[in-house]
């Protein structure tokens, strides 16, 4: 009997436990179909209460922060921030000629036309008001004419630019790295780098890559002054040992209405052997050397395998002088003359006339050439210029180059697009 009993009590115990459960229920149910939306949503109010005055503590800091910020002199929170631009320049050339397609393509590498396609980004960063950093990166791809390859360079810094404004009537720029003689022309002191070379008409010397550069520009209402120092290593280094060019730059620019521009640049490049300090991109001149020191040099190394002769050491110097002239904004027209002091019977030269409207089709005409006592080598291109908004432009052209007896004709295409 005591199993039947045991087995009867646990029954009822299953049984009252079971009932306390659905009583349960049955409660909690009638009481939250009793709740109004009103009770609903002030039990709602006191779950997140404290979360909500979290957030407003949070808000008042940072409130109070930029308040701090902007109120305070050199602040890190400008209004103007990084600005990013992306340039595309893309050229082309189609050469009509029969036998040696690699004199031609050294004919056209001669004159300056450029074939590939570079990329570059710059970067534009205010620092304070009137200050102004910017980085060049540069990413080009070039056809190597003696195989035929292509060869990709990474994205490298290509410039380094701070730009000044001191005064109404005084600026400075310093590039410690990628300078050339264009940078500190008055233009890109008032109108920036746009990294646009397809239109860019100019002596070999003045778009010559340099170590380092500073510079000032003078201005008043209609005339400016743009001058500049420069610095490079040319050459190979050989134990320390280089050749160390250094540029003297200058230009003049009067503008007698807002239409009108003359303009006036010239720049001055002595050659010399030096004792190099590399420091990077950057090559500092260690003391230079007197002829008497080179012509030594030059008898020790006779009895080598490897004899230098001495014009190729002693002191060189070349002067670039160009001349601009803009009229209605548009119409542009250039000369220019580069000559070497140990050959004044040598020199290059250009001209360039163009009429190039950004609302409809333009034209160009160029000429130039080398002399070496005699006509070496000349040169002509005649170009469309199209403006595709501003997002882009187009130059289709013909180039007809003539180096002693190679002709060469070709189809040219230059293009640039901005992002």
């Amino acid at each position: 009997m005591e199993p039947m009993a045991f087995a009867f009590d646990r029954i009822i115990a299953f049984g009252t436990s079971t009932e306390r459960f659905v009583k349960g229920m049955l409660q909690s149910w009638h009481k939250r179909s009793s709740q109004t939306p009103i009770e609903i949503l002030k039990r709602l109010q006191r779950e997140v209460f404290s979360d909500l005055m979290k957030l407003r503590d949070r808000q008042d800091k940072i409130e109070r922060m930029f308040t701090l910020y902007q109120s305070g002199r050199g602040s890190p929170f400008q209004e103007a921030s990084t600005r990013v631009k992306g340039i595309v320049n893309a050229d082309g050339a189609l050469m009509f000629v029969e036998n040696d397609y690699l004199q031609a393509c050294n004919n056209l590498n001669r004159v300056g036309t450029r074939r590939g396609i570079d990329l570059r980004f710059i970067f534009e960063t205010p620092i304070r008001p009137g200050e102004l950093l910017l980085a060049e990166f540069l990413a080009s791809q070039t056809r190597l004419v003696n195989h035929g390859d292509v060869n990709c360079s990474p994205v490298v810094l290509a410039k380094l630019v701070y730009l000044a404004n001191i005064s109404d009537w005084l600026s400075a720029v310093f590039i410690p790295s990628g300078a050339e003689c264009n940078d500190f022309g008055v233009l890109n002191f008032h109108q920036g780098y746009s990294g646009n070379h397809s239109t860019s008409f100019s002596p070999p010397l003045f778009h010559q890559r340099q170590s380092c550069g500073i510079g000032l520009m003078f201005k008043e209402s209609k005339v400016a002054c743009s001058v500049a120092g420069l610095a490079s290593k040319l050459g190979s280094v050989v134990e320390g040992v280089g050749d160390m060019g250094l540029s003297t730059f200058w230009q003049v620019s009067y503008k007698p209405s807002e239409d009108t521009r003359l303009a006036m640049s010239s720049i001055w490049q002595v050659r010399k052997p030096s004792h190099l300090l590399k420091l990077g991109p950057i090559a500092f001149p260690n003391g230079f050397k007197n002829k008497v020191e080179i012509i030594n040099e030059c008898r020790e190394a006779s009895s080598s395998t490897s004899p230098r002769k001495v014009g190729d050491n002693v002191a060189a110097a070349t002067i670039a002088v160009m001349l601009e002239s803009q009229f209605d904004e548009c119409t542009n027209l250039d000369c220019w003359i580069e000559m070497w002091k140990s050959s004044p019977s040598s020199f290059k030269w250009g001209l360039a006339l163009s009429d190039t409207p950004q609302d409809q089709l333009g034209w160009g005409l160029k000429v130039g050439g080398e002399v070496e006592g005699h006509l070496r080598q000349f040169w002509m291109e005649g170009f469309l210029n199209c403006y595709l908004g501003k997002k882009a432009v187009l130059q289709p052209g013909l180039v007809y180059a003539l180096n002693g007896n190679c002709r060469t004709p070709a189809l040219v295409l230059r293009s640039s697009w901005f992002m």
